[in-house]
């Protein structure tokens, strides 16, 4: 299609009350290329109906009705009041194709702007979208932070419970070279039945006890899994200590708690894996319960 006959069907397509932005998809155009063109066929139809644009008509001084001595004076000012003038003293109303030439300009003018406010919207909505992703990515990263602080802690329980563990059998150990040094000592006759150092009870208790206070209570699986390491190197340090001092532990109570203790929570860490959670309300088995408090009822510090 020549430009022409484009120009030709953005005009009708405009009389039909078509706006810009469709005229410009009908025929694959820009919008200000058809605004452009419906311009000036809006006045190519008022010159050909002898009526000029406002601009020409102020120049011309033909709208205004003025002698010839006057028509030189085409100041625009001059124009304006004098059209206004006339128009009020007349009561002429404008020519149809003025009105819709002015139509054209407003409501171009209105299109353009509101896709200015429209682009303003975007780029406004664009940064709170920023800023969401920005405040959710600080969420997420404040959390794994939080955990691994959880974590740091948890290991430096573990670290301070092993060197307490040294210390404890360090000193026993202490003790008993100085026992042995000492010409006046006499071994006791329960010597010939050892069992495991009060400090290993001690800290069986204690963590039993830390136990049965969490019941009920809501836990996380990193912190649970590190009782689980805790309970294991006190049951290494007792069997190698037991080794050493030629210890039976197949009928200590101690002993026999602990690895109930260790089977339970090794028990309840695996369904928490499988079941994949974080936090958890910790609910202990009612047996044992049972057993771990009845053992604690008669161990004595």
């Amino acid at each position: 299609m020549r430009k022409a006959e484009l120009k030709k069907r953005a005009f009708e397509l405009h009389q039909q009350d078509y706006s810009f932005g469709e005229i410009a998809t009908e025929l694959n155009k820009p919008r200000q290329t058809v605004y452009r063109w419906v311009k000036s066929e809006l006045k190519n139809q008022l010159t050909a109906d002898g009526v000029e644009s406002d601009t020409d008509r102020y120049s011309s001084g033909a709208v205004l009705n003025i002698n010839e001595t006057n028509s030189k004076q085409t100041s625009t000012v001059m124009a304006n009041n004098l059209h206004k003038k006339v128009c009020n003293d007349t009561g002429n109303t404008p020519n149809p194709a003025e009105v819709a030439l002015k139509k054209a300009d407003n409501d171009h003018e209105l299109r353009m702007k509101d896709h200015e406010n429209n682009k303003q919207k975007e780029l406004l909505q664009s940064e709170v979208d920023k800023l969401l992703n920005l405040n959710n990515k600080l969420q997420k990263d404040n959390k794994r932070l939080s955990k691994r602080y959880s974590l740091l802690i948890n290991l430096q329980n573990i670290t301070s419970f092993k060197v307490q563990l040294f210390r404890g059998r360090n000193s026993e150990l202490e003790e008993e070279v100085s026992l042995l040094c000492d010409p006046t000592y006499v071994p006791d006759e329960e010597m010939d039945n050892p069992s495991i150092p009060a400090s290993f009870v001690d800290n069986i208790a204690k963590m039993i006890q830390d136990y049965l206070e969490l019941d009920g209570t809501n836990c996380n699986t990193d912190t649970f899994g590190l009782t689980i390491k805790l309970a294991e190197v006190l049951k290494s340090e007792i069997r190698n200590n037991a080794i050493d001092y030629g210890i039976n532990l197949n009928d200590d109570m101690a002993m026999i708690i602990l690895n109930k203790f260790i089977k339970d929570l090794k028990s309840k860490h695996s369904s928490l894996q499988e079941a994949s959670t974080d936090d958890f309300k910790l609910i202990i088995n009612r047996n044992s319960k049972l057993e771990m408090v009845s053992w604690l009822k008669t161990y004595t510090p």
